[in-house]
């Protein structure tokens, strides 16, 4: 054969895949799940990601930060080890409505009824801001990269 052949000996690399796989499913997602469920627990602190300022309420009167009356959402937000992924969410029923916004309607009576503003209100829809919280900001970005970086380079 004329020419020029290259040959590459790939019986190393081949050797250190395995480790290496195995390095990653050994926690690289629980270090990764931990860096954005902080992020997430800065968004409820900030109300609204960075340059992203979520809707006042319209209950001007009721104190404490928004989405955070009872922490129940906040504190629903898991992180979720799956073998090649991670999930991070919530699995209250209202979780979505916050995050994308929507409208609630009543499904069997002709209004929905609740308390406002220390008044009974009968509506027949009630329209929820999106409040986004399930972001990934460039600065969980930025501190997952190095996490990543971090945990591939630690011991080797």
């Amino acid at each position: 054969m004329a020419g020029v052949l290259l040959k590459v000996d790939d019986r190393e690399l081949k050797l250190l895949l395995p480790s290496l796989e195995q390095k990653l499913q050994s926690g690289i997602f629980k270090i990764l799940g931990q860096v954005f469920l902080s992020s997430i627990e800065e968004i409820f602190e900030d109300e609204g990601p960075p340059g992203a300022p979520w809707p006042e309420r319209k209950d001007k009167k009721k104190e404490g930060k928004i989405l955070t009356d009872t922490a129940a959402l906040r504190d629903s937000i898991t992180a979720e080890e799956q073998r090649d992924s991670l999930v991070i969410g919530s699995d209250l029923v209202y979780a979505a409505i916050h995050q994308f916004g929507g409208e609630i309607r009543p499904k069997t009576a002709k209004a929905l009824i609740f308390p406002f503003q220390g008044e009974t209100v009968f509506a027949k829809v009630v329209r929820i801001p999106a409040r986004p919280y399930l972001v990934i900001t460039d600065e969980a970005l930025e501190e997952a990269n190095d996490a990543v970086e971090d945990f591939l380079t630690a011991d080797a």
